[in-house]
């Protein structure tokens, strides 16, 4: 049996004094009612709007008289269909003698939830009976679709009589809609099946002698369940938890150790700064040669920039000679600071103008043109330009 399954004690016969174990309490201790609200933010959004609506349907209601529990039906766009389940404390205050605490029970819950251990059936209806309720509920894959309750005797509920209901009658009403393939459950008191039409029907009762309190709603108040939190936390994270401590352990010792390690590197380190500041010294001195070596060459790179710079003054004006049509192919500047160049174009009439605006150029000299030649529909030449403004 793991630590969450516990045996079940019952209002009338506690096991080992209650002392952790789970109460069972008939179905006459809870009222439970279907309430429809807008859909909630979050948990406490969704308290505050089931609290808001039982002040209207059951003014009786607060939170230090009931223990409010809740599970959602259906969730639509715009609405959630909650089923409310009230505990009353003070109902079962007078049934026990002493006070809850001293019977150390670690969860709370109604016999009308046992059906919910037969979690290998699809679909079937749960009829839990008590002297003074019935609640009739019907499950489909483990999830609750709907729950109904009746009063079997007379009972008050704000100085208002109910009238007598025959359980028999009730039941008998459910099992005439209720088809082979569901499966009938009966829980709480025992029933004399012979005064129910059951022909033809799958049914049994059924009874636990313990559960996993962790699946269901706890119905403990809060004041205990604070007392019993330990039994709450899933086993995965106390090992987590016990995992985290070992690791802490671990990292305290390690760090005491590398903090001893670190004093004597620091010891250590105070040596080597010594001859590091002698190093330092020897470094600064290089320094000041490097920094010599630095502006020569800073020198260099402004002088090529400064060439580079010029060539691109060349390329400009170069182009701004160029007829339309006539296009530039070929640019080489050899070691006779002259620049080669060869184009073509579709008419000659546009490489003579080219010509004339070198020729008539401040900074272009023309030294020389190799050859015009016409080949299919263009025209080709190679001139020798000097560029005035390129170093030599």
């Amino acid at each position: 049996m793991s630590k969450k399954t516990l045996a079940l004690s019952h209002i009338d016969n506690y096991i080992n004094g209650g002392k952790n174990t789970i109460l069972l309490l008939e179905n006459k201790f809870f009222y439970i009612f279907k309430i429809q609200i807008e859909n909630a933010i979050n948990e406490e959004d969704r308290k505050e709007k089931l609290e808001d609506r039982l002040e209207i349907i059951f003014p009786r209601y607060n939170s230090d008289d009931f223990v409010l529990r809740y599970e959602i039906l259906k969730k639509e766009k715009k609405r959630e269909n909650i089923v409310v389940y009230l505990m009353d404390i003070n109902y079962l205050s007078d049934c026990i003698i002493d006070d809850m605490k001293d019977y150390a029970f670690i969860s709370i819950i109604p016999s009308f939830f046992i059906s919910r251990e037969k979690n290998d059936l699809n679909h079937y209806f749960n009829f839990d009976i008590s002297e003074t309720m019935l609640v009739i509920t019907e499950y489909m894959n483990n999830n609750i679709l709907d729950i109904q309750t009746f009063k079997l005797s007379k009972a008050s509920l704000d100085n208002e009589d109910f009238e007598v209901e025959d359980k028999f009658s009730i039941i008998n009403t459910f099992l005439a809609n209720i088809t082979e393939d569901i499966h009938v459950i009966f829980t709480g008191d025992k029933i004399n099946f012979e005064d129910l039409e059951l022909d033809n029907k799958n049914y049994s009762f059924f009874s636990v002698e313990s559960l996993d309190f962790s699946k269901y709603l706890n119905f403990l108040p809060e004041d205990l369940r604070n007392k019993y939190s330990l039994y709450y936390i899933e086993s995965k994270y106390l090992y987590i938890l016990l995992g985290l401590s070992i690791l802490t352990i671990i990292l305290t010792i390690i760090i005491h150790y590398n903090l001893n390690n670190a004093e004597k590197k620091l010891e250590a380190l105070e040596l080597e700064s010594i001859r590091l500041e002698e190093e330092i010294e020897n470094a600064r001195n290089e320094m000041e040669e490097i920094e010599v070596e630095n502006k020569s060459l800073q020198e260099l790179i402004v002088e090529k920039e400064d060439r580079d710079m010029r060539i691109s003054s060349f390329l400009e004006e170069l182009t701004y000679f160029c007829p339309e049509y006539l296009k530039i192919s070929s640019i080489e500047y050899n070691e006779n600071k002259i620049f080669n160049i060869e184009g073509k174009t579709d008419k000659v009439e546009r490489i003579t103008k080219f010509l004339e605006n070198i020729t008539n150029s401040k900074n272009f000299i023309l030294s020389n043109y190799d050859y015009i030649l016409k080949k299919s529909n263009e025209i080709e030449f190679k001139i020798e330009v000097k560029y005035s403004t390129v170093p030599r």
